[in-house]
């Protein structure tokens, strides 16, 4: 039987927008629940689909002992591996690159695929209707609207860093990379930011990437003319 792994890593039991500190709570527990749930059920949606056996690794910051023991139980045996962090790190790329130096750390090569996703987002039934396992292409949630944006001749680009790669931004809260991008993956050019889609055509050409939703998603406006 293949295997695939499941990476869950940020924050558990967020309430707040963008980098809200706020955690714990009885909206909070509620919430986490049902995208705890959400994410179970797509595993076994997998499982009983495509016959792969599901594994997690948990690289997450600790809520309360109560709550972070709920929430490794309901994930239950497909748990392998399970960090927990006292303290937020400095900034959210030191979480990436400290799950990129475990995932090295443990091996991935008995892997069909590797998929991120962060714990508090809920997956809907349709992800598990359109999911399918790719064994060519890396593929992303979808192209992120809210950075930069300028026009030529009424054209929109979306300019990463302003610099000469005219490549989009891409939501990576949601990342899929087969066994053959695996070294990239490693090295943090396939997961890295919002820029990550940059970072990985360095590398291959581009009908190796592609979107599980192929349109982009608008969540912040301002006029960069």
């Amino acid at each position: 039987m293949d295997k695939c792994l499941f990476v869950i890593t940020g924050d558990t039991f967020r309430l707040g927008g963008q980098r809200s500190p706020n955690k714990g709570g009885e909206e909070s527990y509620n919430r986490q629940r049902l995208a705890t749930d959400s994410h179970n059920r797509f595993f076994k949606n997998i499982e009983d689909k495509f016959n792969v056996k599901c594994d997690l690794l948990l690289n997450i910051y600790k809520c309360s002992d109560e709550y972070d023991k709920d929430f490794l139980e309901w994930y239950g045996d497909r748990v392998v591996e399970s960090h927990l962090h006292p303290e937020r790190m400095a900034g959210e790329m030191e979480l990436a690159y400290d799950t990129m130096n475990k995932l090295s750390q443990r091996g991935i090569d008995e892997y069909r695929f590797v998929m991120l996703i962060r714990p508090d987002w809920y997956l809907k039934k349709y992800f598990a209707d359109i999911f399918e396992i790719d064994d060519e292409r890396v593929l992303y949630a979808h192209l992120d609207g809210g950075y930069p944006l300028k026009t030529d001749n009424g054209r929109v680009s979306f300019l990463a860093y302003d610099n000469e790669y005219d490549f989009p931004y891409v939501c990576h809260c949601i990342t899929y990379c087969p066994r053959k991008h695996f070294k990239l993956l490693l090295e943090n050019q396939v997961w890295h930011w919002h820029d990550s889609l940059m970072k990985l055509m360095r590398h291959v050409p581009r009908k190796d990437i592609g979107f599980f939703v192929d349109t982009f998603h608008w969540w912040w406006y301002r006029d960069w003319e």
